[in-house]
């Protein structure tokens, strides 16, 4: 038998971690291992556990510490991250759903979905603030007389591509987690094929299919938006973006976005608004869109019939009480919470 090195005894010894920052005291209420690192939720914060022997595995440096890491500064009390990476961890399962479906990969997507929500959200942030301080600028400053004064958030184009690249890119995990239950089931089309396949497969008045169709222009416009400030080709294919601007009437419009995309129009609307509203509504869209691939795809436990269910609050985990959706049983004519 091999003895033991000096540096197995330190590894293998038990240890003690405080998971947190200075400014973060709030309580743990989520540990999701994906790949070597234990992600752990905190209600302000989301942090990266690493044990040393995922970064030294042939343990050859004594030196080489445990390490933690705050990747982002919300937590479970963010119904971001409930709609995103706490709801996927409380449904891909493997014990719910079928052997074949990767239950970590799904998760990983929905993580990086999250880290783009986020970003999404602190540029909608960003800009909101910047607009309410150009405007109480502007109605406590003496204008000259003549000579109108605009206020301007500026980099308004930059800040517009930033924000619908990350939007963007929501949806291309949330199509990547679809595509890892049904395959080359659904392809080039998107979302449009995901709703041709629900249709197919579960009729037309199925809840599933009826909301796979319902997402699909929203989550389109996404991509039209991107493509059209990433990409324009006018007039057929351009966004025109602008920051504060005045009108005929003299009336003062705040930084507004109208699209042109290939035969669609989108009319023009608040930047500030649309933002807000994307970062809502991705977010919501996500989280359904999980609960119902989970719903169609969920197992028989124990010989129960099994659904995805939203709970009322007081059936939540009250450290989890933003996690909406769960697997429940149907016993006795009454439903439960599963797992």
């Amino acid at each position: 038998m091999n003895e033991k090195r000096p540096i197995d005894c330190l590894r293998e010894s038990a240890k003690k971690m405080e998971v947190g920052t200075a400014d973060d005291s709030s309580a743990i209420t989520e540990m999701i291992p994906i790949g070597d690192v234990l992600y752990i939720v905190k209600e302000n914060g989301i942090y990266a556990v690493k044990l040393a022997d995922s970064i030294d595995p042939k343990r050859l440096n004594p030196d080489i510490p445990n390490t933690q890491q705050r990747v982002l500064i919300c937590g479970s009390a963010s119904e971001l991250v409930a709609r995103t990476l706490l709801t996927a961890n409380i449904l891909f399962k493997k014990n719910f759903l079928p052997p074949t479906f990767n239950c970590e990969q799904a998760i990983l997507l929905s993580f990086e979905a999250l880290k783009d929500i986020v970003a999404m959200q602190e540029i909608k942030i960003a800009f909101q603030m910047s607009e309410n301080s150009e405007i109480d600028a502007f109605n406590n400053r003496q204008q000259k007389q003549g000579v109108l004064t605009m206020p301007a958030i500026g980099n308004v184009l930059e800040r517009c591509k930033s924000f619908f690249q990350k939007a963007d890119h929501v949806s291309q995990s949330l199509f990547s987690i679809v595509k890892l239950f049904y395959g080359k089931d659904v392809g080039a089309k998107g979302f449009d094929s995901l709703a041709n396949l629900a249709t197919r497969k579960y009729g037309e008045g199925d809840a599933f299919a009826r909301f796979a169709k319902d997402v699909v222009p929203r989550l389109k416009y996404i991509r039209n938006v991107r493509n059209s400030i990433e990409h324009p080709q006018p007039p057929a294919q351009v966004a025109v973006i602008s920051d504060f601007d005045i009108r005929a009437n003299g009336e003062i419009f705040p930084p507004m976005i109208e699209v042109t995309y290939r035969g669609e129009h989108y009319p023009l609307v608040s930047i500030s608004l649309l933002m807000a509203d994307a970062v809502d509504g991705l977010s919501g869209i996500f989280e359904s869109m999980l609960a119902h691939l989970c719903n169609k795809h969920v197992l028989c436990i124990g010989g129960f019939t099994t659904q995805v269910v939203e709970f009322p609050p007081e059936q939540r985990r009250q450290e989890n009480k933003h996690i909406r959706f769960s697997y429940g049983v149907q016993i006795n004519e009454e439903i439960v919470p599963a797992g």
